[in-house]
């Protein structure tokens, strides 16, 4: 009876084991899975982008080099990732680790001259890692714009940004001379509806005196709560004087899962009929938890977890 009770002890752990081992496989990539991306950059002030994907744990490769349409571009890991024995990631899941890596874009290499109506756009590139693996096909990143004229000198005063952890950002600004502003648009929400929403606020008086404190108020409160018009409801054209302020409020959806760098545009024009196009860069990471990790894999092309 004992030698028989080791037996069926010896089966069980087998039985279970297997079933673990299964389990795990099945939770295992294929490959890894680059996540989305959206960034307007100007070709003038670009600062290297930086590209997020997501690998098994087991997986201690790391993307060494990228080619873009035939254009080859080398990378630089993040300064900030953790290290360990094995591989090197910024966050860690259940099963995968969330790496990034950075790329400079010389501007010899691209198709884009500063000062110029040139627009280099591009949605994917095929990833080489300093493992020795490679894709043979590309990969869909989401879609970066790049910009080759110059922003134009603004016609408004800086005065005062502020952005929380909330995915709230707030910029104040105030007019040099009488201006107009007949148009704002965001090209984020012309692709992805919904991702962000904007609110304008009166811009009928003048500059608050405690501005910080009006900042940090503003973008810890509800949004319902935050003063100004939205996108939808705002009436055009916006009249300013010399000394009046726009503060433009912005909530990017807490369940976006996209690394965004994008542009609110101000179109208008001066009391002396001189034109401006002006942008407000937001600049926003999502904060990955596990269910979006789970359902970023789902909704990957092609499957997703082997």
């Amino acid at each position: 009876m004992r030698e028989s009770h080791f037996w069926i002890a010896i089966m069980l752990v087998v039985i279970l084991w297997t079933g673990n081992y299964t389990y795990l496989l099945s939770k295992q990539l294929d490959e890894p899975i680059f996540l989305k991306h959206y960034y307007e950059v100007w070709l003038e002030d670009r600062m290297p982008l930086e590209f997020y994907y997501l690998t098994n744990k087991s997986d201690h490769g790391t993307v060494n080099s990228i080619s873009i349409n035939g254009i080859h571009l080398y990378t630089t890991q993040d300064g900030f990732m953790f290290y360990s024995e094995g591989p090197q990631f910024k966050e860690e899941y259940i099963h995968q680790h969330l790496k990034s890596f950075k790329v400079d874009f010389p501007e010899e290499q691209i198709p884009v001259k500063k000062r110029s109506e040139d627009e280099w756009i591009f949605t994917e590139f095929i990833p080489s890692f300093n493992n020795g693996g490679a894709f043979n096909h590309p990969v869909e990143i989401g879609y970066v714009n790049f910009r080759g004229d110059g922003q134009q000198e603004s016609p408004f005063k800086f005065q005062m940004s502020g952005s929380s952890s909330y995915h709230r950002s707030q910029y104040n600004m105030s007019a040099e001379e009488t201006l107009l502003i007949e148009e704002i648009k965001v090209p984020l929400l012309d692709r992805f509806p919904g991702v962000v929403e904007v609110k304008i606020q009166d811009s009928k008086v003048k500059l608050p005196e405690k501005e910080e404190q009006e900042i940090s108020d503003t973008i810890n409160v509800s949004w319902d709560k935050v003063p100004g018009t939205t996108l939808q409801e705002l009436e055009l054209p916006l009249e300013l004087k010399s000394g009046d302020w726009i503060s433009i409020h912005t909530m990017v959806d807490e369940r976006n899962t996209m690394f965004l760098r994008f542009n609110i545009w101000l179109k208008g024009k001066s009391s002396g009929g001189k034109t401006f196009e002006i942008p407000i860069q937001i600049q926003d990471e999502p904060n990955l938890d596990q269910y979006d990790i789970n359902d970023i894999i789902s909704r990957q092309e092609g499957g997703g977890t082997r």
